[in-house]
């Protein structure tokens, strides 16, 4: 007889677990409330379903993987954006990436709301480059205008957190010189959000 192998849940998998968890009861929420919520979204998880997901994050028999209509039910059942379940609450330390592994978490978010390639010091060509495929057209020209902003606020934020006689050149993001490309600069189909 052949015997079952268990399943493995990779990193994502347990912060989408704890994160669902998290955010349920932060909200007052039983594992069968929000399955009642899916349902009215118009994709049922089940409470077992709940409660199998959220099993993830502590590795307990019976859990199970998030596909990806569920992630986005679960994020509009608990008001968040995808991202707030696939990412740690936080901007401090790392976020554990399935198929990048550690990374640090501030920058985890920058790459998931389209800002910049997961890359710890990425080029001009890298970023520009990343950011015309991660965001859409009519966007991408003010991304690339903000690349400056956003690399003023991570020196920031890593200062505030690392201590600034921690913050060295190394440490420190530098955006580079960015312009738009050129096709960024014509103006958006009719009807287009900018």
């Amino acid at each position: 007889m052949a015997t079952r192998k268990t399943k493995f849940h990779g990193p994502t998998t347990k912060t989408v677990a704890q994160n669902v968890r998290r955010l349920r009861e932060g909200q007052g929420l039983s594992a069968a409330k929000l399955s009642a919520r899916t349902a009215e979204l118009g994709y049922d998880i089940p409470r077992e379903g709940i409660q199998k997901i959220e099993a993830a994050a502590d590795e307990r028999p019976g859990a199970r993987h998030v596909n990806a209509d569920e992630l986005m039910v679960l994020s509009i059942a608990l008001g968040v954006n995808p991202s707030a379940l696939l990412l740690p609450p936080t901007l401090a330390g790392y976020a554990e990436i399935t198929g990048r592994g550690e990374f640090p978490a501030d920058y985890a978010w920058l790459w998931a709301d389209g800002q910049r390639p997961l890359s710890l010091d990425p080029d001009d060509t890298e970023i520009a480059a990343f950011i015309a495929h991660a965001r859409p057209r009519g966007t991408r020209a003010g991304t690339l205008a903000q690349h400056g902003e956003v690399a003023d606020r991570l020196n920031r934020t890593r200062a505030q957190l690392l201590g600034p006689e921690r913050l060295d050149e190394d440490a420190r993001v530098r955006p580079g010189y960015m312009q738009a490309p050129e096709n960024e600069q014509e103006s958006p189909p009719d009807g287009a959000d900018t």
